[in-house]
């Protein structure tokens, strides 16, 4: 008697493969905290090795090279993060403004919904905003 090759067997083969696929995807959940900042330490690095082999076809000595793409780097960031706080800061300012129009604009669809036979008590049911 001649026991089947596990290898070989129908049933196996897709169980293996479905058990490595769960794995797979626990394993990547459990490293998504790392996944990030790996992922875009590597999108920055690719974008800027071009810039790097520029500079030392331009005779730049290696260390120096890497240097100023450093630097550059870090200015663009630092750019980023002065354009993200210049934004919160007029957004933040705004934002009364946007209030007051939203106001407005729930009393007319209260006037409005009025004419048309709904209660105001379930349009104040429905207003969000404190």
């Amino acid at each position: 008697m001649r026991l089947p090759d596990p290898v070989k067997s129908s049933i196996l083969r897709p169980l293996v493969a479905a058990a490595s696929l769960i794995i797979l995807v626990a394993g990547l959940k459990a490293a998504s905290g790392l996944l990030g900042p790996i992922l875009m330490a590597l999108f920055i690095v690719l974008s800027v090795a071009p810039v790097v082999e520029w500079l030392r076809r331009k005779r730049v000595p290696t260390w120096l090279a890497h240097t100023l793409v450093v630097i550059g780097v870090v200015l663009l960031g630092l750019s980023l993060i002065l354009f993200l706080a210049l934004s919160v800061t007029q957004f933040s300012a705004a934002l009364p403004t946007y209030r007051s129009e939203l106001e407005d604009q729930i009393t007319s669809l209260a006037a409005w919904l009025s004419t048309r036979g709904v209660q105001a008590e379930d349009v104040l049911r429905l207003y969000l905003v404190s």
